[in-house]
């Protein structure tokens, strides 16, 4: 598989999944979450590195740390 068509792969797959492409990265914002997706091309062969970074919103971070308390709590008894 060459560069195009690994990106052509990847575009096709992100813009699936509501991913909008800007300056060489791939966006995903929502009111729970941004994801940002970046390809990064190896400086030793013909590969990628994908740098994936997100972001949770208050709200839903919140949300998440109360359910983890919550498991933790479970675990222990």
């Amino acid at each position: 598989m060459d560069n195009i068509e690994f990106k052509k792969i990847v575009q096709e797959i992100t813009s699936k999944y509501g991913f909008m492409y800007c300056k060489k990265n791939y966006y995903y914002n929502s009111d729970k979450i941004i994801v940002v997706i970046n390809l990064q091309k190896s400086n030793f062969d013909n590969s990628y590195y994908i740098n994936i970074s997100n972001k949770f919103r208050e709200r839903t971070f919140l949300i998440l740390l109360f359910l983890l308390k919550k498991y933790l709590d479970f675990l222990e008894n």
